[in-house]
């Protein structure tokens, strides 16, 4: 059982959709400080027991809808960006080092205008 993996500042750029497959057990999920730009779709799908996972200082700029919706025991995140609170279902507390007046879920979901517009923007990717 490996409850902690960290692999913050290890220049990674590219992660994998099995990437953490086989790490059930796993509660912290550290990978702070790399060059990651992309997160495929399910990457953390296998980790049944992640409760805290750290994106920050990174260059995500595809996170995954399910990614973090779809984790169940995710409790907190520290991310750059607040857009990634606004789709992550079950979280607790979520660190940003970003707050921007364009992607705060306040703003994001509290205009008909913009919720209509996220909503086409993702339907039609």
């Amino acid at each position: 059982m490996l409850p902690v993996l960290s692999m913050s500042n290890m220049n990674i750029r590219f992660l994998f959709s099995c990437s953490f497959c086989g790490l059930a057990k796993l509660q912290m999920l550290d990978l702070t400080n790399n060059d990651i730009y992309f997160l495929p779709e399910n990457i953390f799908r296998s980790l049944n027991g992640l409760s805290t996972l750290h994106l920050s200082k990174n260059k995500i700029t595809h996170l995954g809808f399910h990614n973090v919706r779809s984790s169940i025991t995710l409790m907190y995140i520290s991310a750059d960006k607040e857009s990634t609170c606004c789709i992550a279902r079950s979280i607790k507390k979520c660190e940003v080092k970003i707050y921007d007046i364009f992607t705060t879920c306040d703003q994001l979901l509290g205009s008909l205008i913009l919720r209509y517009s996220v909503w086409f923007i993702l339907t039609i990717r």
